[in-house]
């Protein structure tokens, strides 16, 4: 069977990276050095009219779009893409794991990747997804940011850490270890989660010395992210998680936190993260919560992807005060937790990276056929400039009108376990523009979502396929199935 092989996603043009941050009196670690090898043919990002091939998005309602492309990469027995990023000319960035051939020279980083590691990355048209360059780095490649500006590529895998030209033919600089998550500000300063279960926070200047660390003791560790301000006093490294806080009236409880420190690995300000005395002290909020994603929007504000084990939770309240009411729009039966168990739901908020203060945020439910609220779980979430907010993840039920979606007027398949799912939410959280499921007979969880210059591309897993054979959507004129047990799965869609 012929595969077919992607690109990840980078972010739009803003302004003209940031000096590069000096700390004096700051010990620091040479970060190990690459010299820079050529990629075959003529430098891809330097190329101008990809943007031209999107196109511009056609619907007649929230659930219904065109699609640019759609195409399944992989197929062994735990394929899946984690990465995907759009570049300021459209060139879509993906990563993941994958198995079998890549159709370029993909050459090697770190001394643990060969030729067989699978642990690939890939620069792509998003028209066609015909692959311009690719690298392999560890077996998984498990995290990647664009830099704003520069178009430079932070990538995070199993056996390293490496900063990457636009082209991906060189290497700027690159770490040994196990790393998670990984985000870089617009002035090339990186933090990264490392460490046993990522638990470790490591900041790297723009020459990849390290500058602090910082260990965490919580139940899980699951996301950073860079905020660079006017001046090196409004750095931010935003951290999400969640902790273990038994005992007293909720019995168990799991808190969900967002901690944020400076560069002199000082806590600035924090959200959540309450005692379990506060958190059952404020209306018997006993619903266990995650914090899952933080992420820096194209609009330099922060959003957080989380969830919630039912509807009492804290994020009824603001995220820095429990008397207060939290900012949220509850519409109708899909943003509103009415009618739900302790299945987990999503919730995505809206802050300020400098002070933590709280300005939108919204609960999201999916619905049994009965009404009865049930299981949807965020992966992803990110902005584009205008404020307006992406989020996707896994879905154990019914989005709203799941049995309608229309994706290049082809109606999908029923709902049949584990839909992965693309929202769009308008900047005040309260209208949603798309809401799609990707699954056209199979299951698949989505796992990362670039924007930028009119783009969306979004990363997926394909978990499972129909006795046909069949899992996600895809475009007409690429394979329709799959070999092997899972996939990455790539989506293109117009930005607007």
């Amino acid at each position: 069977m012929k595969r077919t092989y992607f690109s990840d996603h980078s972010f739009g043009v803003m302004a003209a990276a940031i000096t590069s941050l000096a700390l004096a009196g700051i010990v620091t670690i040479s970060p190990a050095r690459v010299e820079a090898q050529a990629v075959p043919g003529a430098n891809p990002v330097a190329a101008t009219g990809y943007c031209d091939t999107v196109g511009t998005r056609t619907g007649t309602s929230s659930s219904s779009t065109n699609v640019t492309y759609a195409a399944y990469v992989g197929g062994g027995s735990n394929d899946a893409l984690n990465v995907a990023q759009v570049a300021a000319n459209c060139l879509v960035y993906t990563g993941g794991r994958i198995t079998g051939s890549v159709p370029v020279a993909a050459r090697r980083i770190g001394a643990a990747t060969t030729d067989k590691s699978t642990g690939v990355l890939t620069l792509a048209t998003p028209k066609t997804g015909q692959v311009l360059a690719a690298v392999r780095f560890g077996n998984v490649i498990n995290d990647a940011q664009l830099q704003v500006g520069t178009g430079d590529l932070v990538v995070a895998s199993d056996t390293g850490l490496a900063v990457l030209s636009p082209d991906l033919a060189t290497t700027r600089w690159q770490q040994s270890g196990a790393f998670t998550r990984a985000s870089v500000g617009p002035d090339g300063t990186v933090a990264a989660l490392t460490g046993a279960s990522g638990k470790q926070l490591t900041v790297y200047s723009a020459t990849g010395a390290v500058l602090f660390t910082r260990t965490f003791t919580d139940s899980q560790v699951n996301d950073v992210a860079v905020f660079t301000g006017v001046t090196p006093e409004d750095t931010r490294f935003v951290v999400t998680g969640f902790a273990q806080r038994d005992g007293g009236g909720c019995t168990k409880l799991q808190v969900a936190w967002i901690r944020t420190y400076n560069l002199q690995n000082e806590l600035v300000w924090k959200s959540y993260d309450w005692t379990h005395a506060q958190a059952f002290g404020r209306s018997s909020s006993c619903a266990d919560t995650r914090g899952y994603r933080v992420e820096i929007g194209l609009d330099k504000k922060l959003y957080f992807a989380g969830e919630a084990a039912g509807g009492n939770s804290i994020y009824r309240y603001l995220s820095t005060n429990l008397q207060t009411n939290a900012p949220n729009a509850p519409s109708d039966a899909y943003n509103n937790p009415y009618n739900t168990g302790s299945n987990h739901i999503t919730y995505v908020a809206r802050l300020d990276p400098l002070t933590g203060a709280q300005s939108a945020g919204s609960f999201l439910l999916s619905r049994l056929t009965s009404g009865r609220g049930n299981t949807i779980r965020p992966r992803a979430i990110t902005a584009d400039q205008n404020g307006a907010v992406y989020v996707g993840g896994i879905s154990a039920a019914h989005i709203q009108n799941r049995a309608n979606i229309v994706l290049n007027g082809k109606k999908l398949q029923v709902y049949t376990g584990g839909d992965p799912w693309l929202l769009i939410l308008a900047p005040d959280m309260r209208q949603r523009r798309l809401w799609i499921a990707l699954a056209d007979g199979g299951q698949g969880e989505v796992q990362s979502i670039g924007v930028g210059s009119g783009t969306i591309a979004v990363a997926t897993r394909a978990d499972r396929k129909s006795t046909d054979g069949f899992a996600l959507y895809t475009t007409p004129g690429v394979p329709a199935t799959y070999t092997g047990t899972k996939a990455g799965h790539l989506t293109v869609i117009p930005g607007q």
